[in-house]
């Protein structure tokens, strides 16, 4: 890893989510946060550790914050009362 954490990826196909320009071909992290995508000759001047991405895809990361453990307690209450009315 790069002492300052500053990263550029190369020869991507990278999802942007913008409908007008749905992919780029190179992007830039600094310290674990996206700062620039774009197109790969318009790549910002700066120290970065070139990471080549090989033609491959990049998508953007999902937060999965839903609650399945409360889900499940509330659900075993239901099963609980039910199977209580049932004896």
């Amino acid at each position: 890893m790069h002492a300052n954490g500053n990263f550029a990826y190369i020869n991507g196909k990278i999802y942007t989510c913008d409908d007008e320009n749905r992919y780029a071909q190179a992007m830039t992290v600094q310290d674990g946060v996206i700062t620039w995508v774009g197109a790969q000759e318009d790549l910002p001047a700066g120290d970065w550790t070139v990471v080549d991405l090989g033609g491959k895809r990049v998508i953007p990361g999902f937060v999965d914050a839903h609650m399945h453990p409360v889900m499940l307690a509330d659900f075993s209450k239901k099963i609980s009362s039910v199977r209580g009315q049932r004896n």
